[in-house]
């Protein structure tokens, strides 16, 4: 029975082949789009909450969207190192650079020990910066922005030449094209030169962590301090990139429900005749939309194979032919995959619930006077 059903589907398949390769080309595109959308936006937001899981608060300042918007005046970073609730106050100052126009980060650090274990800072080759010196580090995809080596010096964002002592690579993606320095040569480059993007602390083992929150915020009106574990939904572009994400996987979730629908549905009607001679014959209505149903599984879990195995290459040919290296992660989750999984079942279901109701409502004597 089963084979005799999965042989029908096949010969469906092939009877209507331009039509199938269209279905199977759309879903197969919206599966692409959903795979690369969801690497690159969970690593943004996975990357970034694993690497604050080491800090009880984070600190920006009021209506900053990201750290690069954010702008903390250096007297509160003082006055909050000196704050009794609090330990392992550490600044990071995030820059853009303007060099080349291609994604290249100066990141100062307060604390490059810390940091570095926080954020999975390996070094390749080198030596650390020195603190109080002009030098720098540079991450793996920053070689090719930079064209420079160690022992080599830049200059950044029109600022006197910097020694770059050490290449490094970092799990957290757009480390890895960014130029890491000494908290204090950053202010120096940044426009404002005063200015820290991001404070990280941690709070003494004998406080409650919402209770030191509640009084810092009173006593720093300016800045936003929020726990670590709400950061992804309180920082404005994280927010919005999985805002963005969850609109358009539902777009790619209809579209593709409704290309397999379409085909099947236009399929049914023109098999009208053929659908009513088959009942007559005794076969039940069942087995016949079990034949639907299959050809939608196949069509399905064909576009949803192709789109994810065409992922892999695409993210590739991103990270080495664009300047968008630095959002494009090296691998592809294994929940993205679980989801396209997930996603080629809900299509093919979707796909024969028209066609389902077309041939449960069928009147067999008019399907077979159908021309």
């Amino acid at each position: 029975m089963l084979k005799l059903i999965f042989l029908n589907a096949l010969r469906n398949i092939r009877r209507n082949m331009l039509r199938s390769l269209l279905s199977v080309f759309i879903i197969g595109s919206m599966v692409l789009l959903f795979v690369i959308l969801h690497t690159v936006s969970g690593m943004l937001t996975g990357q970034f909450a694993r690497a604050l899981m080491h800090y009880d608060i984070v600190v920006q300042s009021r209506y900053a969207n990201s750290p690069l918007g954010s702008h903390i005046d250096i007297d509160a970073y003082r006055q909050m190192q000196r704050e009794e609730g609090l330990k392992d106050v550490d600044a990071v100052s995030v820059i853009q650079s303007s060099r080349n126009g291609n994604g290249l980060w100066i990141i100062g650090v307060s604390n490059y020990p810390v940091f570095a274990a926080t954020f999975g800072i390996l070094l390749q080759k080198g030596r650390v910066f020195k603190k109080g010196s002009s030098e720098i580090m540079i991450g793996n995809n920053a070689i090719n922005i930079l064209r420079r080596g160690v022992g080599k010096s830049v200059a950044l964002n029109g600022g006197p030449r910097l020694k770059i002592s050490g290449t490094y690579s970092s799990f957290f993606t757009l480390l890895n094209s960014a130029v890491l320095t000494d908290l204090e040569k950053a202010i120096e480059l940044s426009p404002s030169k005063k200015s820290i993007s991001m404070l990280l602390a941690n709070v003494h083992d004998n406080r409650s962590v919402d209770a030191e929150i509640t009084v810092l915020r009173r006593r720093y009106p300016e800045l936003v301090i929020l726990k670590t574990e709400t950061v992804g939904g309180s920082m404005t572009t994280l927010r919005d990139i999985s805002a963005m994400t969850l609109m358009i996987s539902w777009l790619v979730f209809a579209t593709a429900a409704i290309a397999i629908l379409n085909s099947l549905l236009i399929t049914t009607i023109q098999r009208t005749k053929e659908i009513g001679i088959l009942s007559a014959i005794g076969w039940p209505k069942s087995m016949i939309v079990s034949i639907f149903l299959t050809e939608s599984m196949i069509l399905s879990v064909s576009a949803a194979l192709g789109g994810a195995a065409l992922a892999k290459p695409l993210l590739w040919l991103f990270r080495h032919a664009t300047s968008l290296s630095v959002y494009i992660p090296d691998s592809i989750a294994p929940d993205v995959l679980y989801k396209v999984a997930a996603m080629a079942l809900f299509v093919g279901l979707a796909g024969v619930l028209a066609p389902m109701i077309y041939i449960f409502r069928m009147n067999i004597s008019k399907a077979l006077r159908h021309e």
